[in-house]
């Protein structure tokens, strides 16, 4: 729970990438291979709907064969989601955007596919697909090829994307070949697929400085009634010199070059303009501005763009139009009261948090809790509310809004709030609450890669805190290994984890004092790999090198588990 300095969060921030996502980055690929196909065909009918599917809302199916065989049968493209019970940006996805109407009904013209990371055989497939980040949405075609992705991106981008999917519509940079050779002035749906196009996984700051010029040759191309559009692409072609220039000008001392100035002008007219302002709400670069603080304002004065003393009050008064908007859901209000009070705390975190706001935050956060019944939704304004408390000191109350989610055991998955709750007994020195947290959250958790990732952080906790309790490491390592027996198992996320378990007991037994325990765990681990088909290649050589005597340690293969 330690905040990152203001200076680091400011050139994070100014960093801009392309998608912020839940939890890590989609591995992209924009010529993806092409994966054998199952010999199965399935009907319609018969596909078996996720228990992830609710009544009246998305038609998800569970089974990746069956949505790829029904898609070659009806000729359709799927829309594979990526997600996990546990990440909070994923429940945002599901109580904000798969509630729509309106995009419901674009995914009737999909074969949907809902894989859990968590479900079984899921790691596989999300390696067969080179995805990783929370949540991710896949659209390919009937043969596996991916037509596109989005990871991270605001709600409005998604339903454009299933756009520019079903009508075939070329890559962002073809696009934007296509639309610059163009003549004239473009057509409202040009320049809409174009602004809400995903630029890859390196961002718009990974392009060449003519892509930039090109986008911003087209934005000014649209026509009159595409404000949104223009705006929109105007602020993709302006993050790249403000992230390249913004440690040598802010930390350095440089002078800012006059493209850089013209890049901030242009950013300053967005913050100053209501319509420019939603037109880029969701926007990576809108985000990462509000997490860098005062740091940016400073940053525009030294550039001469804007007067932080003028621009800063106005900047938060809009904080303060967003929280009281009745309009918006109870999490983006709280998310905005909770910009606010970052920027009254201040770089570094330094400045004390008045009693009068103190007190209104601690009842919005009360309020949000009271009127908030969507079990999606609710992820997201607990994740909201913690970040305010935290910034109040209240550690108390956060302790008691985990535990009251963690008893309700309505939460999606109460064990992240156990890991939690694990987190702050740790760094309140409660060692043995940690263990018991950590022990718990395995136990209850579901799913063979959660179970495994929970095991291995219980057993990484016991070398920390415990390394001379050699019974409690060599058991609840054997039981974390116990948890890889099936099939498709060491995939992904599991097959990372199990690296992680390897460093930690070969750490733990740098001395080799632990020889004898170390080799019982390997001969666990033998039992596991007896069970993985030579097909499975990469999982069968991650499963024989743990603990193998050629990368470490020796063990003694003889000792028995």
């Amino acid at each position: 729970m330690v905040a990152s300095s203001g200076r680091s969060t400011l050139i994070a921030a100014l960093c801009a990438s392309a998608a912020l996502a839940g939890c890590q980055k989609h591995a992209s690929n924009s010529n993806p291979p092409h994966h054998a196909l199952s010999t199965s065909t399935v009907r319609q009918e018969s596909a078996p709907l996720s228990p992830h599917a609710e009544a009246g809302g998305i038609a998800w199916l569970a089974d990746v064969d069956a949505a790829f065989a029904q898609a070659r049968a009806q000729n359709k493209p799927v829309l594979l989601y990526w997600g996990a019970q546990w990440c909070v940006p994923c429940h945002e996805l599901k109580a904000k955007l798969f509630t729509q109407r309106a995009f419901i009904e674009k995914t009737r013209r999909f074969v949907a596919v809902y894989l859990d990371g968590d479900d079984p055989g899921a790691q596989k497939w999300s390696e067969i697909f080179e995805v990783k980040g929370y949540p991710t949405l896949l659209i390919l075609r009937p043969d596996r090829t991916e037509l596109a992705s989005f990871a991270g991106a605001g709600l409005d981008q998604y339903a454009a994307v299933l756009d520019r999917a079903l009508g075939a519509a070329p890559a962002a940079t073809d696009l934007m070949d296509a639309l610059a050779a163009k003549p004239g002035v473009l057509s409202l749906e040009d320049c809409r697929l174009l602004a809400y196009s995903e630029y890859g996984s390196g961002g718009i700051e990974g392009y060449r400085s003519q892509d930039r010029e090109a986008l911003q040759r087209i934005a000014q191309r649209c026509p009159p009634g595409a404000s949104v559009e223009r705006t929109r692409l105007t602020a993709m072609s302006t993050l790249e010199p403000i992230s390249r220039e913004a440690r040598a000008v802010l930390l350095q001392g440089r002078s800012p070059s006059a493209r850089m100035q013209q890049a901030l002008r242009e950013v300053v007219r967005i913050l100053e303009d209501a319509e420019s302002l939603r037109a880029t709400a969701g926007m990576p670069w809108l985000k990462e501005l509000e997490g860098s603080g005062e740091l940016f304002f400073d940053l525009l004065e030294r550039c001469g763009v804007a007067k932080k003393a003028e621009l800063y009050p106005r900047w938060l008064r809009s904080l303060d139009a967003r929280a009281d908007d009745p309009s918006l859901p109870s999490s983006d209000r709280l998310a905005a009261f909770l910009g606010k009070l970052k920027r009254v705390q201040g770089s570094g975190q330094q400045r004390p948090i008045a009693v009068p706001l103190a007190t209104e935050a601690r009842q919005r956060v009360a309020a949000a809790l009271a009127s908030t019944q969507s079990v999606d939704e609710r992820s997201v304004v607990v994740d909201v509310a913690i970040k305010i408390l935290w910034i109040l000191g209240d550690e108390q109350r956060v302790r008691e809004i985990y535990l009251a989610e963690i008893e309700a055991g309505t939460a999606p998955d109460p064990t992240h709030y156990m890991m939690q709750m694990a987190t702050i007994e740790e760094g309140s020195g409660n060692l043995e609450a940690l263990l018991r947290w950590l022990e718990r959250g395995y136990r209850e958790s579901k799913g063979p890669a959660m179970r495994f990732w929970r095991a291995v952080d219980y057993t990484h906790a016991l070398i920390r805190h415990r390394p001379h309790d050699e019974a409690a490491v060599r058991k609840a390592a054997v039981m974390a290994l116990g948890e890889l027996e099936g099939p498709d198992r060491i995939y992904n996320k599991t097959r990372e984890q199990l690296a992680r378990l390897d460093r930690s007991l070969r750490q733990w037994n740098s001395s080799d004092q632990h020889a004898p325990t170390l080799a019982a765990i390997r001969n666990r681990m033998h039992g596991v790999c007896a069970q993985i088909s030579a097909a499975e290649e990469s999982a069968r050589e991650a499963c024989m090198g743990f603990l193998a005597e050629d990368n470490g340690p020796r063990v003694n293969r003889s000792a028995r588990d």
